[in-house]
């Protein structure tokens, strides 16, 4: 088995901490849509919860893009490592503004009219919890830790929805950009080593079909 040099491992890396980092500056952007769903519902005491949530995935995203570099041909292991770390870290982060939110509304500001902390609520003040919840959500399982969701603010219940949503459209999309990313190598590498039709002869590149 050949090894991997130390600059090969770097490279590895800077690759992935790369797209994840711009991957984690797009997310923020679907966080900060929480604000009008609450400005909508007059929830006004979801929105410092929500805005901390933005400022933490968007500094993460930043930093890693920051100190990571682009490839022009990324090999398949490099765009699959991409998107399980995507995947992860996106789940993670998701807990932030069941987590967020909760607290705000245990510390019940005067100013914020925040409403009564019930135990479905109080439920997200724990961080498994609230990891729990959002994985169930960006995986599309659809398991609760909530006792009544009905129970949850609007804004939640929309965060709890669109996760679904991210979870069911979004690997695709996900597995689109990289092949594009690629060129179409990932689909070609892939078919040469496990169809028997062999190569695609795909070049997504320009969009015209080669033989």
């Amino acid at each position: 088995m050949k090894a991997i040099s130390m600059s090969e491992s770097l490279k590895w890396y800077t690759l992935i901490g790369y797209n994840l980092g711009r991957a984690l500056i797009r997310f923020a952007a679907v966080i900060l849509s929480l604000v009008p769903v609450s400005i909508l519902w007059g929830e006004f005491y979801a929105i410092p919860g929500e805005l901390l949530s933005v400022m933490i995935v968007y500094g993460i995203g930043w930093a890693l893009s920051r100190g990571g570099s682009e490839t022009a041909d990324p090999s398949t292991a490099e765009v699959l490592a991409s998107a399980a770390a995507i995947w992860l870290a996106v789940g993670l982060l998701s807990a932030l503004p069941f987590r967020f939110i909760a607290e705000t509304i245990a510390l019940n500001p005067e100013f914020l009219a925040t409403p009564l902390l019930n135990p479905t609520l109080r439920a997200f003040r724990s961080l498994d919890t609230a990891v729990f919840e959002a994985f169930s959500g960006i995986t599309g399982t659809g398991l609760t830790v909530t006792r009544d969701s009905s129970a949850l603010p609007a804004t939640l219940q929309w965060w709890r929805s669109l996760l679904q949503w991210l979870g069911g459209i979004g690997v695709i999309v996900l597995i689109l950009v990289f092949i594009r990313q690629s060129n179409g190598g990932v689909l070609d590498q892939y078919y040469q080593q496990r169809s028997p039709l062999g190569r695609t002869g795909i070049d997504l590149s320009d969009g015209e079909e080669t033989t």
